[in-house]
């Protein structure tokens, strides 16, 4: 799904390669961190999901994984009170 948002929160030293693809899915995405040794973090906004992780964040080392994951991102199937 492509949507014509822009993700605010992306620090600097993200790659534009990741940069870009996150955008594409701005309308699922609230952030993208780089904290060095620990890898980067992709945080979604409420109500969606990363079934590979079964969490509400991409955490990866390597660019490579975070775009394989980002597709991946689905609505969220627990119950909203449980979120």
């Amino acid at each position: 799904m492509e949507c014509s948002g822009i993700i605010m929160n992306i620090q600097s030293d993200i790659p534009k390669t990741l940069a870009s693809a996150c955008q594409k899915y701005s309308d699922r995405i609230e952030s993208v961190e780089y904290e060095g040794d620990d890898g980067y973090w992709i945080y979604m906004k409420s109500g969606w999901w990363n079934p590979h992780l079964e969490s509400s964040m991409i955490h990866e080392h390597t660019v490579k994984a975070c775009l394989w994951q980002l597709p991946l991102i689905c609505a969220d199937p627990r119950p909203a009170d449980k979120r």
